[in-house]
């Protein structure tokens, strides 16, 4: 048997690293909610492994190397 999701209307720990993150979203939008708890979730320590935080950003970030000097300063 598949153990469920069971996000529950509460403050507390999410965890966005999980593979049902998504569908628990779905779910507190649909009922309203401003916030939940996976606390007692059986899912709550997964991780989706496809995600890939490098992936989800652009490659059109710049940034910038500051020599030591301006570093310093700021």
């Amino acid at each position: 048997m598949k153990a469920r999701r069971r996000p529950i209307h509460r403050y507390g720990f999410r965890n966005a690293l999980c593979p049902n993150y998504r569908e628990c979203l779905d779910l507190a939008v649909r009922k309203g909610w401003e916030f939940w708890d996976c606390g007692e979730c059986t899912h709550r320590l997964e991780t989706d492994p496809d995600f890939d935080i490098e992936s989800s950003l652009t490659q059109n970030v710049t940034y910038y190397d500051v020599p030591l000097e301006v570093s310093v300063k700021m």
